[in-house]
C-alpha cells in the first residue's frame, strides 16, 4: 500500500497541474490521503509533499484543507524560520516556500504571513550544478 499512497500523491500533484477540473478525482485522492497517512509512521517529507499539492490546487480543495492544517503549518513555518541558519539551508529555504505558498491562498493570508516572518526572508536558495 505504501507505494500506491505516495503513487497517489503524485497523481494528485499532477491532476492539479493537468487537470484543474477534475476535482472529484482530486478529491478521491485526498480521501486516500486522509485515510492512510496515519496507517503507520511516515517520512516528514511526505507531509509536506502534500501541502505542495494543496499550494497548487485549485481554491475549491485547497482552501478547506490548508485551514484544516493552518495552526500545524504555522508552527512549522516558525520552526522553519529559526532553523533555516543550519547546514540545511536550501531544504529549509523550500520547506519555508511551501508553507508560505499554502498560507497564502487563506483570505487572512496578509496578516498572518507578516506576523509570523516578521518582514524577514530566509537564505536565498542556492543552486548547486
Amino acid at each position: 500500500m505504501d507505494e500506491c499512497f505516495d503513487t497517489s500523491l503524485i497523481v494528485l500533484r499532477f491532476l492539479a497541474s493537468a487537470f484543474p477540473g477534475e476535482l472529484e478525482w482530486m478529491n478521491s485522492r485526498i480521501k486516500v490521503y486522509h485515510s492512510h497517512f496515519n496507517n503507520k509512521r511516515r517520512v516528514w517529507c511526505v507531509k509536506w509533499y502534500y501541502w505542495l499539492c494543496l499550494s497548487e490546487m485549485p481554491e475549491a480543495l485547497s482552501i478547506p484543507e490548508i485551514r484544516f492544517y493552518k495552526d500545524e503549518i504555522l508552527g512549522q513555518l516558525s520552526r522553519i524560520t529559526f532553523l533555516s541558519k543550519g547546514h540545511d539551508k536550501n531544504t529549509y529555504t523550500m520547506l519555508y516556500y511551501i508553507a508560505r505558498n499554502c498560507l497564502s491562498r487563506l483570505p487572512e493570508k496578509e496578516s498572518e504571513a507578516s506576523r509570523i516572518s516578521g518582514g524577514r526572508h530566509p537564505p536565498y536558495f542556492r543552486l548547486i550544478w
